[in-house]
């Protein structure tokens, strides 16, 4: 949506020479939009990392359990597991990165919003 509303509004804009929507309420969709798309992106690097947790610390605990009993299933193919956990790992970080990125737009966002109510 916001990409759209972006896209939009340049194209008009080269065409036209003005914006669709005003310049203020530009800011202030452009401000609560990165609002949701933070809350978005938290949202996805808590359940990233959380439930690739869970689930290592439960296979590992089942791991245990099944050796104790004298099956090996979990342990042939351990190495393949711990690499399909590592990848959680480092899709729950992306987002991480995306959230710590749109929170740098988010700021700016609210700099032009204040700039603009001084003016």
């Amino acid at each position: 949506m916001h990409v759209s509303e972006k896209m939009a509004d340049t194209c008009y804009h080269v065409s036209a020479g003005k914006h669709l929507v005003g310049y203020g309420g530009l800011i202030y969709f452009n401000l609560f939009s990165d609002k949701v798309v933070l809350s978005l992106l938290a949202s996805g690097v808590g359940a990233g990392f959380g439930a690739t947790y869970d689930l290592k610390k439960n296979l590992d605990n089942l791991d245990d359990i099944l050796q104790k009993l004298g099956y090996k299933t979990i342990a042939d193919i351990r190495s393949e597991l711990d690499d399909f956990f590592n990848l959680g790992y480092v899709s729950a970080t992306l987002l991480l990165l995306g959230f710590l990125c749109f929170g740098v737009s988010s700021f700016i966002s609210s700099l032009a919003l204040s700039r603009r109510t001084q003016n």
